[in-house]
């Protein structure tokens, strides 16, 4: 009887550590279907990133485009203006040179 009874023991302890066990497995299946969720958020929230990334890019090449072009723009009109300074220095030049050699001839 006692041999009996120390298998119906063993058996007792074998349910008890079964359970435990399907307890412990019942929460790490809970603690997956959490992380399971939380990688789809995180999926979703990274194609909403790459979205704007994406966005982003665009909206700075745009900006560079335009910048580029307002460099050209300004480059343009310093050489316009260079080239109307120049052209007025030369003019002033000839003027006054003009203007002594009449004075010269008029001494003459």
């Amino acid at each position: 009887m006692t041999n009996i009874q120390s298998k119906i023991d063993l058996l007792k302890q074998r349910a008890i550590d079964l359970e435990v066990e399907n307890a412990k497995l019942k929460q790490i299946i809970k603690e997956n279907a959490k992380r399971k969720a939380d990688n789809v958020n995180h999926l979703a929230e990274n194609a909403k990133v790459k979205i704007e990334l994406r966005q982003a890019m665009g909206e700075n090449a745009k900006l560079k485009a335009e910048s580029l072009q307002e460099v050209k723009t300004r480059e343009r009109i310093e050489k316009t203006m260079l080239d109307l300074d120049s052209k007025a220095f030369n003019i002033t030049k000839k003027n006054t040179l003009e203007n002594l050699l009449i004075r010269s001839t008029k001494r003459l």
